[in-house]
């Protein structure tokens, strides 16, 4: 979801159902192997060197690629006017009515027919809006942790590219992990699965989409790392950088750095290990397994991620 929405981390924790919340802080470890990193030969990306593609292709190669490597459920959806005209006229004297009518007016659809919007972002951009309601008091408890996760609309950018595809593709995870509450335990895990699905999907493209994709994700590492840093040592200028923020940057961090793992491990994993990642994976959006546990299955820590190794292995792939 968009941060600029639930700017709290404990509301957004308890939104999702994640399983508490200790604040993340970079070390010499993760220190040392992103220095390491940024001296790796990365490829530079030219939004020149896209190519555009239509939005209903953009569509068919998301659902194809899904088609062939998992079934996805469907998703909780309420758009604007439905959720206009469920409220208009409705006499609601307590916040648990509101909550309650609130759940009962989103509908269930195949995660391909949430609408899209298409804005003047970068090339490079989505995210999966959620259907929220507004209280005053005791907002977490009464609402956030109660409510349905409805969705609204996933944001794309308006230049439709094959890395658009790969948008898409990450955005869609995150509606099969995000529509269940508490199936991402920990709130530093929430973009694995989203980064390695995105990722994956390019690779199988076997063209520049997965290096200009790679080096991307790298750079979206190093900056993430970057802000940590300055806000730890005290040297943050940006008056606008909040806890929000630096909490976000430590997901996309830890996430960053275990779906290159996972990747690794898929990209030269036998047939039997490609396999079994993806059964896994199934598991977690089935409901049967936390995504923690399937890490833990898989052996997928931070601590083994942190090897800039791995990142070398993928610009090589």
């Amino acid at each position: 979801m968009d941060a600029r929405k639930i700017i709290d981390i404990n509301q957004f924790v308890a939104l999702y159902g994640h399983k508490g919340f200790n604040l993340y802080e970079i070390d010499d470890d993760v220190l040392k192997v992103m220095k390491e990193i940024v001296e790796l030969d990365i490829p530079e990306f030219s939004g020149t060197n896209l190519s555009y593609i239509t939005k209903r292709k953009m569509k068919k190669d998301a659902m194809k690629f899904y088609g062939s490597k998992l079934l996805l459920r469907d998703v909780g959806y309420l758009g604007d006017r439905q959720l206009i005209s469920v409220l208009r006229g409705a006499f609601i004297s307590s916040i648990d009515e509101l909550v309650d009518l609130y759940n009962a007016a989103g509908v269930y659809v195949s995660p391909f027919a949430i609408p899209i919007v298409y804005s003047k972002d970068k090339a490079f951009a989505g995210s999966l809006e959620t259907q929220l309601l507004v209280a005053d008091d005791d907002y977490i408890d009464n609402v956030l942790k109660k409510m349905k996760i409805f969705f609204n609309h996933i944001y794309l950018s308006k230049g439709v590219t094959d890395i658009s595809t790969s948008c898409y593709i990450h955005e869609i995870m995150h509606s099969q992990l995000e529509s269940q509450k508490g199936i991402v335990e920990d709130f530093y895990n929430g973009e694995l699965l989203s980064v390695f699905m995105e990722m994956l999907s390019a690779y199988e493209r076997k063209d520049q989409t997965y290096f200009m994709i790679l080096a991307l994700r790298i750079n979206h590492l190093c900056s993430s790392f970057n802000r940590m840093y300055l806000c730890q040592t005290d040297q943050m200028t940006d008056e606008n950088y909040k806890l929000f923020n630096f909490c976000s940057d430590g997901k996309y961090l830890i996430s960053i750095l275990k779906a290159f793992n996972l990747l690794d491990r898929y990209i030269h994993g036998s047939y039997n290990t490609k396999k079994n990642i993806l059964i896994s994976i199934q598991s977690v959006i089935d409901g049967a397994k936390t995504l923690e546990e399937v890490l833990n299955k898989l052996d997928i820590s931070y601590e083994n991620s942190l090897d800039s190794e791995i990142t070398n292995r993928l610009l090589k792939a």
